[in-house]
């Protein structure tokens, strides 16, 4: 069985690192689809880059990736104001393509996020991982599946999804 997992929070939350974790652990064809590997590599080289948005390419991918049997991991933020319809799209995507679909809310304290946001290579501006956090911790932030990074170790964390994963089930019941 292979499934759709979306990994959300904050910059500096530890999403880049689950999903590292998943990729090493999942049995099967996986693959982890970076929003920002998409939005500052690939999104450079095309020629009608005003016209496609990030999300569409991850989406094209993700649909593309199912329908080869393959479990995708999607790692990105996800929120501000059309972040709600894009997670419901790649819902669609997975019962559109039969697989089941996991949401992850990953959270840590703010002063967390910002300490780990430093020891980027890339270091994304600090009034920016605090207007992600503010965000996030709104009512329309915290949706899915949602672990506290302060409370779990990474092993932890890990442990936690994939005992969340949807069991196997026949798709003909």
């Amino acid at each position: 069985m292979h499934h759709l997992l979306v990994i959300r929070g904050p910059p500096g939350v530890g999403k880049t690192s689950l999903s590292t974790d998943l990729f090493r652990k999942l049995p099967g064809k996986v693959w982890v689809l970076h929003k920002d590997w998409f939005q500052y590599h690939f999104m450079k080289e095309l020629p009608n880059k005003g016209k496609i948005e990030v999300f569409e390419l991850i989406e094209a991918t993700t649909t593309f990736l199912l329908q080869k049997g393959c479990t995708v991991i999607i790692d990105g933020i996800y929120g501000g104001q059309n972040g709600h319809l894009k997670l419901h799209r790649l819902k669609r995507i997975a019962r559109a393509n039969h697989v089941q679909y996991l949401q992850v809310f990953l959270h840590a304290s703010l002063e967390k996020c910002l300490q780990r946001n430093l020891r980027r290579k890339k270091c994304i501006p600090e009034c920016d991982v605090r207007k992600w956090y503010s965000w996030f911790y709104n009512a329309h932030g915290k949706r899915g599946l949602v672990i506290d990074s302060n409370k779990l170790t990474r092993k932890q964390t890990l442990h936690t999804i994939l005992k969340a994963l949807p069991p196997k089930r026949s798709l003909n019941k």
